[in-house]
């Protein structure tokens, strides 16, 4: 555990909830460009090279800043998320200062954290991470690699927990989802324009 006082938790939580608004942000982005209307917009319009160079980059930071919120404590300044989750389960002292409404999300952050790290799915991303993304490896075949929708829900379910831990540390009073709706927007701007460029031709 690295995280020592309530005032690193609190510097853990805003670490989390921006991570989590970016990975919601990349998530939309990918999920808009990834109609079958805008693949073949893109394709008509000679953009598929960059446009899957895009998406990939997306999909790899997305995926890296997501699984690295549940790497093991190593350093004496780590902040992810997981350190901030033993603190709270070596410190319950702090917790019970807190009030009930804040208690309540710092529990519902526990639960979900444990109930994930314990799930066949965060092996499965953990291991997509060591192999593919952060090292090059032989893959093998246990367990399996995830699909995207795999990976798009364990985005979702880690945006999840560092909400409910930036509300419990009293560092957020609004959603991820809310601060991802001008990026909603902006990713459908963008991905209108090769429809209508392909509509054009």
């Amino acid at each position: 555990m690295t995280v020592k006082s309530w005032f690193e938790l609190e510097e853990a939580a805003a670490q989390g909830f921006g991570d989590g608004v970016l990975c919601a942000a990349i998530l939309t982005c990918l999920e808009r460009g990834n109609q079958p209307e805008t693949i073949r917009a893109v394709i008509a319009t000679g953009g598929s090279g960059i446009g899957r160079l895009m998406r990939d980059s997306m999909f790899f930071r997305m995926h890296m800043v997501a699984a690295r919120a549940w790497a093991p404590v190593r350093h004496k300044d780590d902040l992810h998320l997981r350190t901030a989750i033993e603190f709270l389960a070596a410190n319950p002292s702090e917790v019970t200062k807190q009030e009930v409404q804040r208690r309540d999300s710092l529990a519902e952050a526990g639960r979900l954290f444990e109930a994930l790290d314990q799930s066949d799915l965060h092996r499965r991303i953990e291991r997509m991470r060591h192999k593919e993304m952060a090292h090059v490896a032989r893959y093998g075949e246990d367990p399996p690699r995830p699909v995207i929708k795999d990976v798009f829900r364990f985005v979702q379910e880690t945006c999840a927990i560092w909400e409910a831990l930036a509300f419990g540390a009293g560092v957020a009073y609004v959603s991820i989802d809310s601060q991802v709706a001008a990026y909603r927007r902006s990713a459908a701007s963008f991905w209108d324009h090769f429809e209508g460029l392909s509509a054009k031709a």
